[in-house]
């Protein structure tokens, strides 16, 4: 067949494909969907600021921030430069206005505690380059000057704001703002709703309102009960648990991060009031229980910010009245110095580079290497001067989630950086191979994930990934977020848009706010990276199934994701002998579907009145044939009472940190139940599909179908004209709704030139052109996925005959619909399952009856003969 000539078609009993010239390029099809990202932290302070510039010039004043500050209740830690101590300051004070935009553009701020023993106050000595000197800081609030020395009620740390308040920091040489070369100014707004909690031990966290109730909300064993000495009902945290996420090392808010050695052993605990009030016991006198609980609701309902005893108050059946605290915002520990030994303060000074085999766990080549010695044998981006890099934040703006403009936030994290770039440091173990996959970890373990191509073909827009040991003027480890990751774009900017187009989907990030998933290209800055991880490729993709009242296909991306979540508890192990299991629990993601509520934040996704009620919860294996309900199907099936939050019953996606084995009699590949509640190997479900939830409780909520595909009796060619809705994504849309007779539903592979079956399971995109066969006229409905639009799908098409898509709900003409693939198509033939026949064939450049004006049609699929390789896009989302 020559690239011209339209060949005869006849009906047929199986589709059949004439390829005639060799493949060059494999198909690749690039989702669009939208997976939730490990959540970057939630910000404690709402900020709208005038661009940070740190610089003088003439004798007018630099202004360095002019805006609205928003601040929360509650506390902060401030660490003194001269001392190192750490203290807690309330957020609605000129010093909190000042922490609050100090984190919001990146800056360094100094303040020194030399007169807090004398008169509790703080002195500020310093921000970025302007250092006490021959001119110093000076505050006014609402015009008055506040000088602590004079009057320590006037101190930056005790003077307490409400809204409409006036900050002003001037520096110069005298208190007159005339003398001023630089000038910060905010409004204050005060959140009356919101609160943090300062923890100060050998780490310092603070922890927001909303993680401490979506902690308590989404896991059982953080919530507790527990009286008061006047007998009233609250409910909270354990104490234990926030303790542990101070008391050494082992970062966390679970039993396990908790040091109960150390608590017997005897340490201070102060809990400090919204009024400056401390109480102090120890904590010898056996904290390691539920009988220390910090509540925040009692006799059922929130505490109001009205109540004395807001936002928080020690309680519990071990606490007597004089340890009854009220109005908690901050904790501070007094663990002895050399009890725990703790990481280097400032940034990581070292990376260790390891590279692994296909296995996952074996190591082929590792090194560490200083970043002294990355200055001496690589070249440094940036020179000797530096590069402003930043990275844009959420836009907060539901309609405009991407921010193409980049004029939303674009200054998340914004640094003036030197630093070398990652591959020289991948190939010092032998480089990452293509197709391969490397991980960024930060010594507290964060990650963040990048493929061979964004490190050796990155996109002109993506730019070279470093990792920048130096910023604003200081080396790591006194640059304290160093070593950190950077994009060096052309613009100077990383935004939502360049990360949708340059990384792959499972590395995007995003940030949860008011019910939005907001993109947040910030999150992937990762900081303080002491490890970098080279991978043969990423893990194998895989879809979980989970059908109640609502259905919903969970990638193994947001799987992983969900489960890293250790604030949430999201994870899960079993320890069995010498293997370790780990995943998430069963009832977390029976949670996902019991109720219309899948998992909005700060929200109690699992409906305990539901379980209570009973339902079962149904574990299944599709079998082999991957299609379900066919004889080799397995399963299991519990009640919703023994299912309530066990902890004990996990849906394992590792074993012994590598994806679970595919090979072997029964392999357990992708997800196996495990755990020590399940008593027989006959719960013990491998090669998870699907997890249903039945029972009267469980009422279905079904989604009103966008479109309806139409099949015909016999062979029909179909494809699906935007992305799917999760839950109703997959080929089980077919498999539940047709009979085809025994047939198996069909793809056609173009590069290897052969048929492939497609498993219920498997993903039913867009521009994939689908061979279904039907016993009788039947419909069949599409949801499509809502939410923030996504990138037109591509698909790369190789050279010979490929079978595509078409990607609109609206008949467009094949010469617009393929303008994409320019002069590098021929020939474009649908299928008429009307009358089983191919249709009159459309030729590039044709006029009337083979024209290329022609229509193509929705949910129709097609083939197309190229005579190169190319990508195709879509042309809708």
């Amino acid at each position: 067949m020559n690239d011209t000539v339209t060949p005869e078609v006849t009906a047929m009993e199986t589709p059949q494909a004439t390829p005639t010239e060799e493949s060059v390029d494999p198909p690749v099809e690039e989702p669009t969907g939208t997976p939730t990202e490990e959540p970057v932290d939630a910000p404690t302070e709402s900020l709208s600021a005038a661009p940070t510039l740190f610089s003088t010039t003439g004798t007018e004043p630099e202004v360095l921030f002019d805006g609205t500050v928003t601040l929360p209740r509650g506390a902060f830690v401030l660490t003194a430069y001269n001392s190192g101590k750490s203290y807690a300051v309330m957020n609605p004070t000129p010093l909190g206005v000042l922490h609050a935009i100090a984190e919001s553009e990146g800056w360094v701020y100094n303040v020194t505690d030399k007169k807090y023993a004398e008169m509790r106050i703080f002195l500020l000595d310093g921000i970025e380059s302007y250092q006490k000197g021959s001119e110093e800081w000076f505050c006014y609030v609402n015009g008055v000057l506040n000088d602590g020395i004079a009057d320590n009620t006037s101190a930056l740390n005790v003077v307490e704001l409400s809204d409409g308040d006036v900050v002003t920091f001037y520096y110069g040489s005298g208190s007159n703002p005339d003398t001023a070369t630089a000038i910060i100014n905010a409004t204050v707004e005060i959140d009356e709703d919101d609160w943090t909690l300062a923890l100060i031990g050998v780490r310092n966290v603070v922890l927001p309102r909303s993680d401490y109730e979506e902690t308590i909300s989404s896991m059982s064993s953080h919530r507790a009960t527990g009286p008061d000495h006047k007998s009233n009902t609250w409910e909270g945290m354990p104490l234990r648990y926030i303790i542990g996420a101070i008391d050494d090392w082992n970062y966390g808010m679970s039993s396990a991060a908790f040091n109960s050695a150390l608590a017997a052993a005897g340490y201070d605990i102060t809990l400090i009031s919204i009024d400056g009030r401390e109480t102090t016991f120890n904590s010898s006198i056996g904290i390691d229980n539920n009988n220390f609980i910090l509540g925040y609701k009692v006799n059922g309902a929130v505490l109001d910010p009205s109540d004395a005893q807001w936002p928080l108050r020690l309680v519990g059946s071990g606490v007597n009245s004089d340890l009854s605290a009220k109005g908690v915002v901050a904790i501070r520990i007094g663990v002895e110095a050399g009890s725990t030994p703790p990481p280097p303060n400032g940034g990581t000074t070292e990376i260790r580079v390891v590279k692994y085999a296909s296995d996952g766990v074996t190591i082929v080549n590792e090194t560490t290497i200083t970043y002294q010695e990355m200055m001496e044998r690589f070249p440094i981006i940036g020179g000797d001067d530096g590069v402003r890099l930043r990275f844009q934040g959420p836009t907060f703006d539901p309609n405009d989630l991407w921010n193409p403009d980049e004029d939303k936030n674009p200054g998340k994290v914004d640094n003036v950086v030197r630093g070398t770039a990652i591959r020289y440091l991948c190939d010092l173990v032998g480089g990452v191979p293509e197709g391969g996959e490397v991980c960024l970890i930060a010594s507290d373990g964060y990650e963040v994930k990048m493929n061979y191509t964004n490190l050796y073909e990155p996109l002109d827009r993506q730019g070279e990934p470093i990792v920048a040991w130096w910023a604003n003027g200081k080396y790591v480890p006194e640059y304290k977020e160093g070593m950190r990751l950077f994009f060096n774009s052309p613009d100077g900017v990383f935004g939502a848009d360049d990360m949708r187009a340059c990384l792959a989907e499972p590395y995007w990030h995003y940030y949860d706010h008011a019910g939005v998933h907001y993109p947040s290209a910030a999150g992937c800055s990762n900081q303080k990276v002491a490890t970098i991880e080279i991978h043969e490729a990423p893990r194998e993709d895989w879809n979980l199934i989970l059908t109640g009242a609502i259905n919903v296909t969970i990638t193994r991306s947001y799987f992983e994701q969900g489960k890293a979540c250790a604030m949430a508890g999201h994870g899960a192990t079993w320890i069995d002998g010498d293997d370790v299991w780990s995943g998430m629990p069963l009832w977390l993601l029976c949670g996902y579907v019991d109720d219309a509520n899948s998992h909005d934040y700060g929200t109690e996704c699992f409906n305990e009145t539901l379980a209570d009620a009973g339902y079962n919860v149904t574990v299944i294996d599709y079998g082999p044939d991957g299609i379900k309900g066919t004889d080799d199907d397995f399963s299991a099936t519990f009640h919703s009472s023994f299912v309530k939050r066990n902890n004990n019953i996990i849906v394992a996606d590792e074993l012994n940190g590598a994806p679970l084995p595919k090979d072997g009699d029964k392999p357990p590949w992708p997800l196996k139940l495990v755990g020590s509640a399940l008593t027989s190997n006959k719960q013990k479900v491998g090669s998870i599909d699907e997890i249903v939830l039945e029972g009267v409780p469980i009422i279905a909520e079904p989604p009103t179908a966008d479109a309806v595909i139409s099949l015909e009796p016999g062979w029909n060619f179909v494809s699906t004209p935007k992305r799917l809705a999760d839950g109703s994504n997959t080929f089980a849309i077919f498999f539940d709704t047709v009979d085809t007779a025994g047939n198996s539903i069909l793809i056609y592979d173009a590069l290897e030139q052969k048929w492939d079956d497609v498993a219920s399971t498997d993903v039913f995109r867009p521009l994939d052109g689908v061979w279904v066969y039907s016993n009788e006229a039947c419909t069949v409905p599409l949801i499509f996925a809502s939410g923030e639009p996504g990138l037109p799908p591509t698909k790369a098409l190789s050279k010979g005959w490929n079978a595509i898509g078409f990607t609109d709900t609206v008949p467009e003409s094949a010469a617009n619909t393929l303008l994409s693939l320019g002069d590098h198509w021929t020939t474009l033939i649908g299928y008429d399952a009307k009358v089983q026949q191919y249709g009159v064939s459309i030729i590039r450049g044709a006029d009337g009856r083979h024209g290329d004006e022609r229509m193509m049609q929705p949910m129709q699929g097609y083939w197309i003969y190229m005579t190169e390789a190319d990508t195709l896009a879509g042309i809708s989302a």
